[in-house]
This record gives C-alpha cells, sequence and structure tokens, in this order.
C-alpha cells in the first residue's frame, strides 16, 4: 500500500480565499516550465498541457498580455545547480533586472508548482530564491495560488511548499530505489534497463528475470556464427547486414521491452553502427550472465574536449553478478572466441593478445586543424598529402569526400583575417577594442555574481554545521547522517562554482590575448609568426566547414566569435574539379544527347562533367561519334554547368572564373547563425546566453 501524502493547507489554498491584489499587467510575466527528466519530457505529455495551458490560461485570466515562456531547462532534474540550467539562469536574470524584456523589468514569476524551480534538499538555493523574490518585489505565482514576497505569511506558505516538493523525491530516494537494489541483490531480479536482443522480461514484481524471445534468439546466434565465419571482421559484416538490410522484427507480444536500437514502427530494429554491433557480440546476458552495476551519485565536471559541463556517472559501489541467472542464447566457446577477438581480453579481463602500438602521422602546420568540418563530416590534415581531407562515416563506414589543398584554404583564412574581417568589416581595430572591453565588464560581472553565490552555500554551510552539532550532542544519529549528507553535497556544490569562476577567469585572460594578437594584426596577417597565425584562428574561429558548391567551385563557412561576432560565407575557386567515376545513368544521357544535340542541352543534362570530359567518355568508353556541332553555350571546355551556376549567383562572368584578383568573394550570412552560435567560443559567456 503506497504511503499517503498529505498536502499542507497552504499549498492547496484555492484561488477564492487568495487575497486580491494589484498585479502590474503592463509589465511581461515569466512562465517557466520543466520536467525532471527527457523521458517525461518525451512521454509526459500531460505534464506539459498542466504547466503550458493551464498555467498561461490564469496569467492571461490575471490580465498579463505579454507572456515569455521559458522552457530552455525541459528534461532536467529540479536538483541541478543554477550553472547546470540556462533557463533558470535566465530567470534570474530577469528577476535581478540585469536583462530586461522590452526594455521593462519583469512583474511576476510563474511555474505550475514550486518543486519546477527547485527540489533542493539543502534548503539553501529554494531559500536564496525566496530572498531574491523578496528583494526584488516580484510575485510567484503558481496555478494554484500567487505568492506575495512583502508578506511573510505567503513566504513562509511559499518555503513549505518547497519543502514539501522535497517529500516526493524522498519517497523515491529513500524507499523505491532501496528496494530495487535489494531485489537485485538477493534475487537477481531484472533491475531496470534496456534490455538485449533475443530476450524478455517475465516475472511480476521483485522476481523479473530474462526470458528467450525465440524469434530473435536465432538472428542473434546468425551474428556470432557470421562474425566467426568473417575471420572477426567487423566492418565486413556491417556491411553485409546494411546490404541485407538485417533488422530484429517487430515483438508479437504485448508490452514488448525497449531494445536500445534504432527502430522503425511496423518493421522492426536495425543494427546500423559498429557500435551496436560490438555491444551485442560482448554481451555476456547470452552465456547466461546477468550483471548490474550500483553507482554512486553522479557529478558534474567540465569537458575540455567538448567544452562545456558534463554528467559523469558515479563510481561504481556494488557489481551483481549471477553466472546462471537465465537460459544461454549462444555457445559459450563461440561467445569467448568473439570477445577476446573483439576485446582483446578474457571473461575475467587478463589479456590474451599484444595490440600493436599506435603509430601517429607526420604532424603538418594546418590553420584550421581541428576546427573544420565538411557538411558535418570530420576533416583531417593530412600531412602526406598536404591537404584537409573530409571524411564521411555513412554507418561507421568512412569515404573520402573532398580534398583540398591546405595552402589554399590556409591562404584564404588569412585574406578573410586581413582584408575582410580587421579592415573592411569591422572598420579597424578600434572597433574590436571596444567590444572587447564591453565583453570584458561582462565576465567579470558574471564572476563577481559567482562570489555572491558562493556566500550563499558558505551561509548554508555554517546552518547544517549547527544542525550537525545539535545532532551530535543530543546523540540523535538520522540527524547526524543527514547533516553530513547535506554537507557533502554543499561542498560539491562550491566547488562547482569555483570551478565556474576559474573559467571566467581564464575568459577574461582569452579576451586580453585576443585583444593584444589583433593589435599585432594590423601590421598585416602574414606579418604574424605561425604560431599566432594558428592561436588567433583558435580564439576566433568557432567553427568552418568546407563544401563542394560545383566541380571548381568551394565555399567556406566561417562562424568568427567575440569580439567579431559575424558569419562569413567564403567562395573560391579550384583550377582541378572532383573527377567521380562516370554512372549509367550519366551514360545514357551521353548515348541520347551526344550524337545529335546541341552541345548546351548536354551540358546542362550532365551538370557537373565538363564537355572535355564528356567527349573523352563518349568516344573512348562508349564509341559514339558526334554528328553535329551545334553549340550555343557559352561554358568554357574545362567548365561545367554546375560552375556556371554558382558564377551567376556570385555575380561573375565565365571569363572571369580563372582570374586569381577577384577570389575569395565574401558573402555576409550573419542573419543565418543560429542562436547563440556566435557565443560559442568562451565558455562562460556561451554558458550564461541565454537567447529569449
Amino acid at each position: 500500500m503506497k504511503p499517503r501524502m498529505i498536502i499542507p493547507a497552504s499549498i492547496t489554498e484555492s484561488f477564492d480565499r487568495e487575497i486580491e491584489r494589484e498585479l502590474d499587467t503592463s509589465r511581461p510575466v515569466v512562465q517557466y516550465i520543466r520536467r525532471s527528466t527527457e523521458n517525461q519530457r518525451l512521454r509526459n505529455q500531460m505534464s506539459l498541457v498542466q504547466q503550458d495551458e493551464k498555467l498561461g490560461e490564469k496569467l492571461v485570466g490575471k490580465g498579463f498580455g505579454r507572456i515569455e515562456k521559458i522552457d530552455t531547462d525541459d528534461g532536467k532534474s529540479g536538483q541541478r545547480l543554477l550553472e547546470d540550467r540556462a533557463g533558470l539562469q535566465y530567470v534570474y536574470d530577469l528577476l535581478e533586472g540585469r536583462t530586461l524584456i522590452d526594455g521593462q523589468r519583469i512583474a511576476a514569476i510563474g511555474a505550475y508548482d514550486a518543486s519546477r524551480m527547485w527540489r533542493d534538499t539543502t534548503h539553501v538555493w529554494y531559500d536564496d530564491f525566496i530572498q531574491k523574490l523578496i528583494a526584488n518585489n516580484v510575485p510567484f505565482i503558481t496555478w494554484r495560488r500567487t505568492y506575495w514576497p512583502q508578506d511573510s505569511r505567503d513566504m513562509d506558505a511559499l518555503r513549505r511548499e518547497f519543502e514539501y516538493a522535497l517529500k516526493s523525491l524522498e519517497t523515491i530516494t529513500e524507499r523505491a530505489i532501496p528496494a530495487r537494489f535489494l531485489a537485485v541483490e538477493e534475487n537477481s531480479s531484472y533491475g531496470g534497463h534496456a534490455i538485449p536482443p533475443g530476450f524478455i522480461i517475465s516475472g511480476f514484481q521483485t522476481d523479473k528475470h530474462y526470458a528467450v524471445y525465440e524469434e530473435h534468439r536465432k538472428l542473434v546466434v546468425y551474428l556470432f556464427e557470421r562474425f566467426k565465419e568473417c575471420g572477426g571482421n567487423i566492418p565486413r559484416l556491417l556491411r553485409e547486414l546494411l546490404h541485407e538490410g538485417f533488422h530484429f522484427p517487430e515483438f508479437t507480444i504485448e508490452n514488448p521491452p525497449h531494445l536500445a536500437l534504432p527502430h522503425i514502427p511496423g518493421v522492426g530494429y536495425f543494427v546500423n553502427t559498429r557500435r551496436a554491433l560490438v555491444s551485442i557480440l560482448t554481451n555476456r546476458a547470452y552465456i547466461g550472465h546477468y550483471i548490474f552495476t550500483k553507482h554512486a551519485e553522479g557529478t558534474v565536471r567540465f569537458d575540455e574536449k567538448k567544452q562545456k559541463r558534463v554528467r559523469v556517472k558515479g563510481r561504481p559501489e556494488a557489481t551483481y553478478v549471477n553466472e546462471h541467472a537465465h537460459e544461454a542464447i549462444v555457445d559459450y566457446d563461440l561467445f569467448v572466441w568473439c570477445y577476446e577477438k573483439i576485446t582483446g581480453y578474457t571473461l575475467d579481463g587478463i589479456p590474451v593478445q599484444s595490440r600493436p602500438e599506435r603509430r601517429y602521422g607526420t604532424q603538418t602546420n594546418a590553420l584550421l586543424d581541428g576546427i573544420l568540418t565538411s557538411c558535418g563530416n570530420p576533416v583531417y590534415a593530412i600531412a602526406a598529402k598536404a591537404a584537409y581531407v573530409a571524411r564521411e562515416y555513412d554507418h561507421d563506414l568512412n569515404t573520402t569526400t573532398l580534398t583540398v589543398s591546405i595552402k589554399q584554404v590556409d591562404t584564404i583564412v588569412g585574406l578573410v583575417m586581413d582584408s575582410i574581417v580587421m579592415q573592411e568589416t569591422l572598420n579597424g581595430t578600434d572597433a574590436l577594442a571596444r567590444r572587447i572591453r564591453e565583453v570584458q565588464q561582462g565576465v567579470r560581472k558574471r564572476a563577481a555574481d559567482l562570489g555572491a553565490r558562493l556566500a550563499v552555500i558558505d551561509n548554508g554551510v555554517r546552518g547544517w554545521e549547527l544542525d550537525k552539532q545539535s545532532a551530535r550532542e543530543k546523540g540523535y544519529k538520522p540527524g547526524l547522517d543527514r547533516a553530513n549528507e547535506e554537507l557533502a553535497k554543499l561542498a560539491s556544490q562550491r566547488a562547482a562554482i569555483e570551478e565556474e569562476m576559474k573559467r571566467a577567469t581564464q575568459d577574461d585572460s582569452v579576451l586580453a590575448e585576443c585583444a593584444d594578437l589583433m593589435e599585432r594584426v594590423r601590421t598585416g596577417w602574414t606579418c604574424l609568426e605561425y604560431g599566432h597565425q594558428r592561436r588567433l584562428a583558435k580564439l576566433v574561429i568557432i567553427h568552418a566547414d568546407i563544401r563542394e558548391v560545383a566541380p571548381h567551385m568551394l565555399c567556406l563557412t566561417l562562424s568568427l566569435g567575440i569580439p567579431i561576432s559575424r558569419k562569413l560565407a567564403v567562395y573560391f575557386y579550384r583550377a582541378r574539379g572532383t573527377h567521380p567515376a562516370w554512372t549509367e545513368a550519366e551514360n545514357a544521357i551521353l548515348r541520347q544527347y551526344y550524337p545529335y544535340a546541341d552541345r548546351k542541352i548536354v551540358m546542362e543534362k550532365l551538370r557537373t562533367r565538363t564537355w572535355e570530359s564528356a567527349i573523352m567518355q563518349a568516344g573512348a568508353v562508349l564509341h559514339l561519334v558526334r554528328t553535329t556541332r551545334e553549340n550555343t553555350s557559352t561554358i568554357p571546355d574545362n567548365m561545367t554547368y554546375a560552375d556556371q551556376l554558382v558564377l551567376q549567383e556570385l555575380g561573375i562572368p565565365m571569363s572571369e572564373a580563372r582570374n586569381k584578383a577577384i577570389w575569395p568573394q565574401v558573402r555576409d550570412i550573419t542573419s543565418e547563425a543560429q542562436p547563440g552560435e556566435l557565443h560559442q567560443r568562451l565558455f562562460f559567456l556561451r554558458r550564461h546566453t541565454v537567447t529569449p
């Protein structure tokens, strides 16, 4: 029987019993929307209706005409800190007047209930939120009632609502989760997670286990057997699976389990990636093992590679292993062969083979190495070719899609940085210097705000220290344990904020370095040493993407961050275009049009082929004879119709295409930049930049 939870009368107070006070409806109101997890965000649509429609209707009913909805944090837990919730940070900025809406401060903050703002076991952050409401005289509106900041009874009632929000959290953490771990430990019961293909879940409540699903079992066995027949060659097996359209068919049972594979309704579950294939071929569930690992509470740290804060799974506290939990699907010896072939280790973790040491290629000087992509695909600077090489990964099978000279691209970048950005676009470095100073002031102000948040944490620590001392003197162990737990949380939060302050300091130094390098650019890009050129490119260029818009035309898109904050499309010409193999469709066009049609018609049909290439393919390969000299085309023999279209778009005549003096052609496309895209280089500004 589920425990009853009595809701305080202060929370369930009806609309009619609210004391009528006048809200300033001429100013905007904020509506904060958040659900705790990504699963709730995707599946719990009723929560969306309650939060969005019901509260929105209430705000409209109170007379507000400008409602600013903030759902940036949808899918994030209410226990997350302010640093990990950009939407709540934006709410705080509006609350304290750091950010305005249409030049006005907000009149009130709305949320479906208090738990949407904070589920704070330390009591520090929701109390700080209440103090900010009081200090800024901003009412807090929930679906049930309005809390007025200058009424102490309302603020006490709001504090009780925050405390009530913790009750449901405690029910989960203190009862449901420990009960699940106990069932796993004592009964080897299913612990709740995506299951491997070939199984379903049978049993009830605390005694659930894997059961073999025959339709999928046959396919799992086929994967293992075929992998061994392929000699342990994963790419070969994956190509076969993709070519054959291999998939696990739909379940024919009620309430089918969740498989962590791409799913097409009505068809089945597909193995499309190397990672998915490896996870199947190394999953010990197929030999009857059940493994469940209990982890400690996760932490948040800054990832240097991703340049953002990421949640890290806590350290393993206990691992439950049952080697006879359910029926095996795969022969033991076959599984061991596959497992050792892929991992290089036995099931006990002992190395079975010495893998050759990886040898790295020669490093090359390339300004955009690590920054450049091509239509979302990675681009590598290859020293042997002195070229940027784009690789396309189709289901983990890579092919080269674009190759372009490093020297040519880096020269283009230098011309843009020197001529376009520094001189024409921003009218010299004075504008840049002013912009850098403005940004530095913003970063320093944020650092000061963090200092104030550290003071809030220190105040909370002092309170829990007093509770700890009192519990120790009274010999009250639960109180002592609770105080130790909350002090540990506050210590973790303090470390996170100190890390933020460290990042702010680094951003300040980065801006100073950027200002110094831009001052040197006044003498010319080529006057900078290569090391300084690369450093400035790393500081300013957030992202670069290169793509082929025509066989002889490339477009380099540069997203330039603070202090430039521009997005540019740079077009340039290359003498040697791509030479892909002729397709059957193109050969059919040649057979139909080449002997008799006007050259213009042939070129338009073969948009990416030059006339020289068409002559060679028609004569040497297809043995066709052209019986007409008709030619109304203005395209040179070594250019394509696609080249002509791009040149027309740029306003350049075909006769000038090979004139190096006109390249590169730069177009300002800042208006096409995504919200926040041009703030990505500086960690601190990216974390706290929210577009309304």
